[in-house]
């Protein structure tokens, strides 16, 4: 309670809810990351998308035979840090070896874009 004698939350309750929200973003990047992945295979260029219900991304994927690049660019006004590009790139493509990249494979980086990009065997 506080001075007035309201119920007020606990910092147990704020570490709980922290937490959850968390969790639930950590499951959307699991949802949505291979959702764009899939969409971006099915067009013939850039998609722009969602991930987590809050981070801006544009994704390419371009297949030449049988190797396969995907570009991923991150909005970084929706972003806000890079904490979160490492579990983003991961849920893309969980074995790849991810380089950052300065251009999107059709247009150079808006200044508010970071990029990278993995090259792999398409399957």
């Amino acid at each position: 309670m506080d001075k007035e004698q309201r119920l007020a939350p606990s910092e147990k309750d704020y570490t709980a809810l922290f937490l959850d929200q968390r969790k639930r973003l950590a499951a959307r990047i699991l949802i949505d990351a291979p959702a764009l992945r899939k969409r971006a295979r099915e067009s013939n260029g850039e998609i722009s998308g969602e991930i987590g219900g809050k981070f801006g991304v544009k994704v390419a994927i371009e297949v030449v035979d049988e190797i396969e690049e995907i570009t991923i660019a991150f909005d970084l006004r929706t972003l806000g840090g890079t904490r979160y590009i490492p579990a983003i790139l991961a849920a893309l493509e969980p074995d790849g070896d991810w380089e950052q990249t300065d251009a999107m494979p059709s247009r150079p980086l808006e200044h508010y874009e970071s990029a990278f990009s993995h090259m792999g065997v398409n399957e």
